[in-house]
């Protein structure tokens, strides 16, 4: 006659199940645990130079950053206001006596839109509105990036690298 084994409990079950689990290398099935990885870097604005960029920047997203007199050649210079506007000319003086252009201009997002106001002696861009990124370089310059332009005259007046003026 054979003997027979009492009927286990459930519990009792579970326990034989990993004593027998036991029996292999738990080096197979536990792995070590992981080390501590560094928080990452807080993210940075500045972005690396690039095609367009000649050095790394900031995308500006407040006028305030950019108010003030700027030169983009010894024939272009240009105003940015506290009252939304941006004037150009031909010379620095004539920025309040005699601007080529005034448009207003309004930052949203680091995208600057400009629409014309008044011209003078440039050709007229008419209700068409242009669209910049701002950028302010390492240097302190600002660049001004063409996203669109359907005013051809204005986008190759508008578009590039500004020092700032006193």
């Amino acid at each position: 006659m054979k003997a027979r084994l009492p009927p286990l409990s459930a519990l009792a079950m579970v326990a034989a199940l990993l004593a027998l689990a036991g029996c292999r290398s738990t080096a197979a099935t536990t792995a070590p645990p992981a080390p501590p990885t560094p928080s990452a870097a807080p993210p940075t604005k500045v972005r690396p130079p690039t095609a367009t960029a000649p050095e790394p920047y900031d995308v500006v997203t407040d006028l305030q950053l950019i108010l003030g007199k700027w030169k983009l050649t010894d024939s272009i210079f240009v105003r940015f206001d506290q009252d939304g506007t941006f004037r150009g000319a031909h010379r620095l003086d004539e920025l309040d006596s005699g601007p080529y252009h005034i448009h207003t201009c309004e930052l949203k997002d680091g995208r600057l839109e400009i629409a014309q106001v008044r011209v003078v002696g440039v050709p007229s861009c008419g209700s068409k509105v242009g669209r910049y990124e701002v950028r302010l370089l390492e240097s302190r310059n600002l660049q001004l990036v063409l996203i669109q332009d359907p005013c051809a005259p204005r986008a190759a007046d508008t578009a590039g690298v500004y020092s700032r003026l006193p």
